[in-house]
């Protein structure tokens, strides 16, 4: 990290030891010092620098958050008019780009040197590079390549990788045998103690990839790099606890792993903590506060769940003291229906069929939204809302009785009611009662009409809207890490 430029500034900012090496963007030694945000206290390059009118570049995030509890500027102490102007550093931002870029050659080029005389760690970072790509252009059959040399020789992230590659099919030409080499190469480099590996094997054992279901060993491998601060581990390690696989369901230890993966920015444990404190699980009490707060972080990162259920809590006005609640809910429901979440599209097209939103009743929009609403999941609520807008605004009566049929299949009584109505007969199936067990709301009615009051709300026991999906650790091998 560079000096303060002034005084002033090491009067006000808490000196930090920045970690730097050589594995990310944007950590490179030798940074210029225009590169680097001095109030955020990393040492390491912005992303997306803004700068002052006394001009002087920030990080976005850090000035902004500077000038909500002071009135000058962070370097030279230069008081600011209000209201603050901050203009986007795009020239800065070139050329950090261009730096960043040329770091990352030179590193690669260190990488290969090194890797061609037999180095192998060398070899594991420059097939990491390939990998990447970059600092070279990517190319999974180099990377494999590296990666091998590497684990030959022993190298614990080497063969952490190799596994990968092979698990994913990077490289290698996809082959039934690929998931049992990756699961004995994720066994030796755990052996050898890398911690990435050890969260890799728990998930091998916990979903039967390359070797059979074992619940025990994957709870303790879990556990092992859990304690050495894996995030990816600390998720699994709450997912397991939450579901009572390998030991006993145990919500309050489940909140606890969860807490430690969210805390470093894992994004499903932050949505999971958010559930928790949302329904009062594991937790002294519902507190909705605190739901909204994980339910944040886990929604900026992209989280489409928590975008949902942050959504829901904005229009369900459980934020008193923002005005445009509404709109700001809405606008994290868009962002999660366009991810494909269905309960957000089940509400989009809702909100569009009944509410002037943006000023008038858009049935093009709740038409689009409910023909998505049907493409992935078979959710009752989605077959009847576009079965309805069939019979009701499309006119299209041969379309409407096959989409309540699909609905009724499915358990939903709605659905067998208007086939009575339409004269068509009856399907016999077991009753569902919603979406993801909850109970169903009126389709098609105002979403609005059944909001609780503010204080209501606050004192609920439970909130029907919200999603309760587990995140994705360890139920799937999208947690699978290679570094």
């Amino acid at each position: 990290m560079s000096e303060p430029r002034s005084a002033a500034m090491a009067a006000q900012i808490e000196e930090k030891q920045p970690q730097q090496g050589l594995e990310e963007s944007g950590s490179h030694p030798g940074v210029p010092d225009a590169f680097i945000c001095v109030i955020s206290g990393t040492g390491q390059m912005m992303k997306d620098p803004y700068m002052t009118e006394a001009g002087h570049s920030y990080e976005g995030a850090e000035i902004k958050k500077w000038l909500a509890t002071h009135d000058t500027d962070p370097a030279t102490n230069q008081k600011l008019k209000q209201p603050y102007i901050l203009m986007p550093n795009t020239g800065l931002k070139k050329a950090m780009a261009a730096y960043d870029e040329l770091a990352l050659e030179n590193q690669a080029l260190k990488y290969k040197v090194a890797a061609l005389e037999g180095d192998a760690e060398a070899q594991y970072n420059l097939g990491k590079c390939y990998l990447e790509g970059k600092g070279v252009k990517r190319n999974p059959e180099l990377a494999f390549m590296w990666a091998e040399k590497s684990a030959t020789q022993g190298n614990a992230k080497g063969l952490n990788t190799l596994g990968y590659c092979y698990q994913r099919n990077i490289g290698v030409k996809p082959d039934e045998d690929n998931a049992r080499k990756a699961f004995e190469l994720y066994a030796k480099s755990a052996e050898l103690g890398c911690v990435n590996a050890q969260s890799n094997l728990g998930l091998c054992l916990f979903n039967g990839r390359g070797t059979t279901i074992d619940y025990d060993a994957a709870l303790q491998n879990f556990n092992k790099a859990a304690i050495q601060g894996s995030q990816s581990a600390q998720c699994s390690l709450s997912n397991c606890y939450r579901l009572g696989k390998g030991t006993q369901i145990d919500h309050a230890e489940a909140n606890i792993w969860a807490r430690k993966a969210a805390e470093q920015g894992h994004m499903c444990a932050a949505f999971d903590l958010g559930v928790s404190y949302d329904i009062g699980r594991g937790v002294a009490a519902i507190d909705r506060e605190e739901a909204a707060k994980w339910y944040q972080i886990a929604a900026d990162k992209g989280h489409a769940d928590a975008q949902f259920n942050l959504g829901k809590m904005y229009i369900d006005n459980y934020f008193t003291d923002v005005p445009n609640y509404f709109e700001i809910g809405f606008s994290y429901l868009l962002k999660a229906a366009n991810q494909g979440q269905v309960n957000a599209q089940i509400d989009l097209t809702s909100y569009y069929e009944k509410l002037p939103v943006g000023g008038k009743q858009n049935m093009d929009k709740a038409f689009e939204w409910a023909k998505k609403s049907v493409e992935k999941e078979r959710v009752p609520e989605a077959y009847y809302n576009l079965a309805y807008i069939y019979e009701v605004h499309k006119k299209d009566l041969v379309r409407a009785i096959d989409w309540y049929k699909k609905c009724a299949e499915l358990g939903f009584e709605k659905a067998s009611e208007a086939l009575k109505r339409l004269g068509v007969p009856a399907i016999s199936a077991p009753k569902q009662n919603g979406l993801f067990g909850q109970t169903a709301p009126s389709p098609l009615a105002n979403p609005s009409a059944n909001a609780a009051s503010p204080a209501e709300a606050k004192d609920s026991e439970q909130r029907s809207s919200i999603t309760r999906r587990p995140s994705l650790s360890p139920h799937s091998d999208d947690e699978v890490i290679y570094v």
